[in-house]
């Protein structure tokens, strides 16, 4: 703009100058009213007490997640990652109780460490994920399992404070083939059938004599041998567990006896 000479008039310089203003006054309420955000922002951190969000992310300096809070299976979870994002650790908290579990490089859980209201419990895993070893703290006792690569347990040793404590092997159904177990009155060693049958069995009572006693696959007792005060004493009993036949020898006087299912004596020679 300006006059034929070049040159600006009163009237050019005056709406030049209300020009500027308004630019002004623009720039300052733009001005104010961020000063004014960045007040109340800084103010509601200062004071804020809550914050509710459904997980929180860490990256590295790649970008790379590494570390996160979030909600998932075990309840709240936070949870450790490898560079290639793998999870490595997790320590979670629900309402049953809390839990940290140890993956390998694949992500694979290989170790369990739970803790509830009954006690706490600990899993040792395989490369696969499968439970291979356990121990649980309980308020009744402690119990040491071993597992084969299935997953299925087979060995067991249990300490139940007073009642007293028992190694126990199992075959690949669970079931259990042979028990050593200490109690508050007696120590036996027992093998089972594959119906859980004892069928050989080793006790020995508290205050009482040793004896050995070999059963049938019913469970029947069939043979027993018994070492008394007096002497040793060998019985053979029937498919009912009736004592049939007895050879022992007491103070000093060996003795052979032959009954019958009622337990009449019918033959004797001493």
């Amino acid at each position: 703009g300006g006059g034929l000479d070049g040159v600006m008039t009163n009237e050019e310089r005056i709406l030049a100058l209300e020009y500027r203003i308004a630019a002004a006054r623009r720039n300052f309420f733009v001005l104010l009213a961020a000063v004014i955000c960045l007040g109340g922002y800084a103010y509601w951190l200062s004071t804020v007490r809550e914050l509710r969000a459904t997980g929180l992310v860490m990256v590295d300096d790649r970008g790379q997640p590494r570390a996160g809070l979030r909600m998932g299976r075990y309840g709240v979870e936070f949870v450790i990652l490898d560079g290639q994002g793998a999870v490595r650790a997790l320590l979670g908290a629900n309402q049953y109780g809390g839990q940290l579990t140890l993956c390998n490089l694949g992500g694979v859980e290989c170790a369990n460490l739970l803790s509830g209201s009954h006690g706490a419990e600990l899993i040792l895993r395989d490369k696969e994920g499968v439970p291979r070893g356990g121990f649980i703290a309980l308020e009744e006792g402690t119990q040491l399992s071993l597992l084969d690569e299935e997953g299925v347990r087979r060995a067991l040793l249990q300490v139940l404070g007073r009642e007293g404590s028992g190694l126990f092997l199992l075959d690949g159904k669970g079931g259990v083939r042979a028990e050593l177990a200490a109690g508050t009155n007696v120590t036996g060693f027992t093998v089972n059938n594959d119906k859980g049958g004892g069928q050989i069995a080793l006790n020995l009572f508290d205050n009482a004599q040793p004896e050995i006693i070999l059963r049938d696959r019913s469970g029947t007792n069939r043979v027993a041998l018994v070492i008394y005060d007096s002497g040793p004493q060998l019985t053979f009993s029937d498919e009912k567990g009736t004592n049939r036949a007895a050879l022992a020898v007491l103070d000093s006087v060996p003795l052979l006896v032959f009954s019958d299912k009622k337990l009449a004596a019918r033959f004797s020679i001493t």
